[in-house]
């Protein structure tokens, strides 16, 4: 399903309709005026192959990176405390990496199995900077991804999706040991 909304209470009211068990996500980049000119303009649509999403072009600059901190587990699964843990360590160790390298604070959120950094940029959308963020990234994993958790180096892209937060994750069933949950700003 995919919506366009022009304020959060029209957006609320939409999501409210399909209760739990709904994954709720939306790009962290602005997207260009033109957007709301689409069909799904204050509701959800289900789309058919050749019909419009936001994508890459569709987003007007880039104003955050952002590193996904997200533990290994099986596919399908929420994580377990324990793996949630070992995100928020590795999290922390590369915090304290860019913050030595001369990086601005990030604004940190748990996503509901990991963690997210944002860290604001000041960049076009162009393939040269998606090349930046991707090298980024890629580096970033490289210097500290381990077996127990990945930086997911697929978020390069301008029009990158991320859950929403105050919206619950579901990645799989609601267990005392995999628990779903909110996904909330730290």
């Amino acid at each position: 399903l995919s919506g366009y909304f022009t304020d959060y209470q029209t957006a609320l009211q939409a999501v409210s309709q399909y209760g739990e068990g709904v994954n709720v996500f939306s790009p962290f980049n602005p997207i260009i005026e033109a957007c709301s000119n689409r069909q799904q303009l204050n509701f959800f649509k289900k789309l058919g192959q050749k019909e419009n999403s936001t994508s890459d072009n569709d987003i007007q600059s880039r104003r955050w990176i952002m590193i996904d901190f997200d533990p290994n587990r099986p596919a399908g699964t929420n994580s377990t405390n324990e793996e949630k843990e070992k995100a928020y360590l590795l999290m922390k160790r590369v915090g304290v990496f860019l913050r030595d390298q001369g990086f601005t604070s990030p604004i940190v959120a748990m996503s509901g199995n990991g963690y997210h950094c944002y860290y604001r940029v000041n960049l076009p959308n162009n393939n040269e900077c998606k090349t930046l963020c991707e090298n980024f990234l890629h580096a970033i994993e490289l210097m500290f991804g381990d077996e127990t958790c990945d930086i997911d180096i697929a978020v390069a892209n301008a029009a990158r999706i991320t859950k929403v937060i105050g919206s619950v994750a579901y990645k799989g069933r609601n267990t005392e040991e995999r628990p779903c949950r909110l996904a909330h700003f730290l």
